[in-house]
């Protein structure tokens, strides 16, 4: 039998190596696991990976602290950075006449 090789990179404590399931990311954000369906289905909300015959969901510990820090409001008028659903980079959510 082989014995398996250590990778001297890869950090098991690193938010980009640990992954939440959908029922604990619901559980963090306090909100139903339909939420975040809904949120995929229309291409808002956290990064996700899916992987597996079955397309099992899965959010980067990473992505999610990402995106907790950009929606971070220290008002009611803040208005958080939304990413770009071409590059998930983020950016300043533009002003639109309807935001007046």
């Amino acid at each position: 039998m082989r014995t398996p090789t250590k990778n001297p990179e890869y950090d098991p404590n690193d938010p980009a190596n640990i992954f939440l399931t959908e029922k604990q990311l619901a559980q963090r954000h306090q909100c139903s696991p339909k939420t975040l369906q809904n949120d995929r289905w229309k291409g808002t909300g956290i990064p996700f990976v899916k992987w597996g015959q079955r397309g099992n969901v899965r959010y980067r510990l990473s992505d999610v602290l990402a995106w907790e820090e950009a929606h971070l409001c220290r008002s009611t008028s803040d208005k958080p950075r939304e990413p770009t659903k071409r590059n998930d980079t983020l950016q300043d959510k533009p002003d639109t006449p309807s935001d007046r």
